[in-house]
């Protein structure tokens, strides 16, 4: 909205400035010299030509240009990702290919092909080489995961465990990986304590990662599956809110469920809430209803969005009136609370949809008096401002357009 006002506004300009006399001379009239003005006239941008070359773009080097051991390391790392590890090994183990910009590279990815070949040994001593160099950025966490992997081909759990611990002290790429990676090496070393502690991150730190269920599996087995007390309470309500705040409204509910009968207080009042609020995402209003109806009769905690919620269940039972008490009720009980400016949203938005036109254009007008500064009020100053115009108020129209446009410049 505010664009097409700064649109309408670029252009009243231009006709304000050729309408000024004098502010543009017409072809052969005089100018301040008495010599006959230039016409003004509109040509092209001057842009550098485009070179035919391609060497000459930016990061686009001539190929002849290249060093053969670049080549022939790139050819390399090639046949490594088609499994030919053996001619992969014959070239990387050449010395010319080893010095250079990429002879870090040709020297890691022989670790690779050793490690591939079940040469774990050389593998290991590869890595090490490559780490012993100060790599930079990923090449230093992949030389550290080679050592670790061949660590583990040579059943030295505890020193593998040694080198996850050493990478995950430093900024690594993959977090979650490296997690799982050091709880299997923990496990298999003996270290219970660091395997549980590692999945659990894993668990409840990366709850939308694909390896969590996996996570969830091992902490199960290692642990015996005990129930979810004192801080594992916490962990576990923490992990069902990831899962709602990310709309997997499926897994928060069954996340939130498996808590209910261990929660008391504060804490069962926000899982009973957080499941009635999954029910609505999930096209269950009956049960949003029935599970809300307490929060709205006795005035418990987090009321104002359990009664936006209950409203919205209301509407889509078809209890339309009921729906709307319950809106005003938000807006006068808690004027100061985001749910206040939301529930009024919902039910304009639900009489546009319904063609409802008069109830809406006021519930919006009501958004911006109340709530001029609401992530919602530039839509309804459009609302309110394009219905005023159709109908002929070309003030209150105006009016309208400035606040939306003047409240939100960057929209």
């Amino acid at each position: 909205m505010s664009k097409l006002i700064r649109i309408v506004a670029s252009a009243a300009l231009i006709v304000a400035i050729v309408a000024v006399p004098g502010a543009q001379q017409q072809s052969g009239a005089p100018g301040a010299t008495g010599q006959p003005a230039r016409p003004l006239v509109l040509a092209p941008t001057a842009h550098p030509a485009i070179p035919i070359d391609s060497s000459q773009f930016w990061l686009a080097p001539d190929r002849s240009l290249r060093p053969l051991a670049d080549i022939a390391i790139g050819n390399a790392v090639g046949l490594v990702g088609s499994g030919e590890y053996t001619k992969a090994l014959e070239i990387l183990s050449q010395p010319a290919n080893r010095q250079g910009l990429l002879g870090q590279y040709a020297l890691h990815y022989s670790g690779v092909a050793q490690l591939r070949l079940t040469r774990a040994a050389q593998a290991r001593s590869a890595f090490q080489a490559v780490q012993g160099q100060k790599p930079l950025g990923y090449l230093a966490e992949a030389a550290a995961l080679g050592e670790a992997e061949a660590d583990e081909a040579l059943n030295n759990q505890a020193a593998a465990v040694g080198v996850y611990e050493r990478l995950l002290s430093a900024q690594t790429i993959s977090l979650e990986d490296a997690l799982m990676r050091l709880g299997r090496a923990a496990r298999a070393a003996g270290q219970i304590e660091k395997a549980v502690s590692a999945y659990s991150r894993v668990y409840y730190e990366f709850a939308l990662s694909e390896v969590a269920p996996m996570a969830g599996s091992e902490l199960i087995a290692l642990t015996g599956g005990t129930s979810a007390r004192g801080d594992r309470f916490k962990q576990d309500l923490a992990r069902a809110e990831r899962f709602f705040t990310a709309r997997q409204y499926p897994a928060a509910r069954g996340a939130f469920e498996s808590l209910r009968s261990l929660a008391s207080g504060a804490d069962r009042d926000l899982i009973d809430l957080r499941l009635a609020e999954c029910d609505q995402f999930l096209k269950h209003p009956l049960r949003t209803r029935d599970g809300l109806k307490r929060f709205v009769d006795e005035g418990r905690p987090y009321q104002a969005e359990a009664m936006h919620f209950y409203a919205l269940a209301l509407r889509d039972l078809g209890e339309r009136d009921e729906s709307a008490r319950i809106v005003r009720r938000i807006v006068d009980e808690f004027p100061t609370a985001p749910w206040a400016e939301e529930a009024l949203n919902a039910l304009a938005g639900y009489y546009v949809v319904k063609s409802d036109d008069d109830l809406a254009d006021g519930l919006f007008r009501e958004l911006c008096e109340k709530y001029p500064r609401s992530r919602y009020s530039e839509r309804a100053a459009w609302k309110v401002g394009w219905r005023a115009y159709r109908d002929g108020s070309y003030a209150e129209a105006a009016r309208y357009f400035e606040q939306g446009a003047s409240s939100f410049p960057r929209s």
